[in-house]
């Protein structure tokens, strides 16, 4: 996807929609994985990995504050795909 809205941007094509989109994959998808991971994670797990878990679940919500709000890119979408 990234490839993607480089390539419109390098060819002078509108990329707004198609980055926002992209940008909202990656940040819910980086969530995500901390949170399966946290799910998957027992206390009979190897500390280091109990506390990279537990890092990474504390710090999701600075996963979304990268480049914009979910909320932010959302719109950016919507609008993107006229339902705004």
């Amino acid at each position: 996807m990234s490839l993607a809205v480089a390539g419109a941007l390098e060819r002078g094509e509108p990329a707004g929609t198609a980055a926002a989109l992209g940008k909202l994959l990656g940040t819910t998808t980086e969530g995500d994985i901390a949170d399966f991971a946290d799910l998957l994670t027992e206390p009979s797990s190897p500390p280091e990995l109990r506390r990279l878990v537990a890092d990474a679940v504390v710090q999701r919500p600075g996963f979304t504050l990268r480049g914009g709000t979910n909320e932010v890119l959302r719109g950016v979408v919507a609008r993107g795909l006229g339902m705004r």
